[in-house]
C-alpha cells in the first residue's frame, strides 16, 4: 500500500486489479510502473472514499481495450488503449495526466494510514458481495 496527499485529499494505492487482461492488452501495460496493474481509492480531506480509480477492460463490437492507471513522478496518470479488429487492424493509445502534484505521505503519518486501511478493508469486503 502507498498514500499519497493531493490537494484536495488523498490517493491509496488499493493494489493490483484482479479483472483479467487479454494478453493482446496485456502488452500495452507491461512497463512499470503500469505493469503494477494497480487500483486507487480517492479519499477526501476527512478521509472518506470519495471514488475509486479501476483497472477496466472492455470488448464492444471490433474493439478491445484498456484503462490503466499509475502514478507516476508525482502524477496519478491514466493510459487508454483501444485495438479496432476490424479490417485495417488499428490501436489508439492516449495518456492522460489525472491529478499532479502528488507527495508520499509517510507511514508516520498514523492518522492518514489508518484511515487508509480503513478505506482498503471496507473496499475488499464491498468487492466480496
Amino acid at each position: 500500500m502507498r498514500v499519497w496527499r493531493t490537494a484536495g485529499g488523498f490517493f491509496v494505492e488499493s493494489g493490483p486489479s484482479r479483472e483479467a487482461v487479454v494478453s493482446t492488452l496485456a502488452t500495452e501495460i507491461a512497463d512499470p510502473p503500469w505493469s503494477d496493474r494497480s487500483e486507487f481509492a480517492v479519499l477526501d480531506p476527512q478521509r472518506k472514499l470519495l471514488r475509486r480509480h479501476r483497472l477496466m477492460v472492455w470488448s464492444v463490437e471490433e474493439e478491445l481495450g484498456i484503462s490503466a492507471w499509475a502514478v507516476v513522478g508525482g502524477t496519478l496518470k491514466n493510459r487508454i488503449v483501444s485495438q479496432f479488429h476490424s479490417a485495417g487492424f488499428r490501436v489508439v493509445r492516449r495518456e492522460e495526466d489525472v491529478e499532479q502534484g502528488l507527495s508520499v505521505v509517510p507511514e508516520s503519518d498514523g492518522d492518514v494510514w489508518a484511515a487508509a486501511r480503513r478505506i482498503l478493508e471496507e473496499i475488499e469486503r464491498a468487492d466480496r458481495r
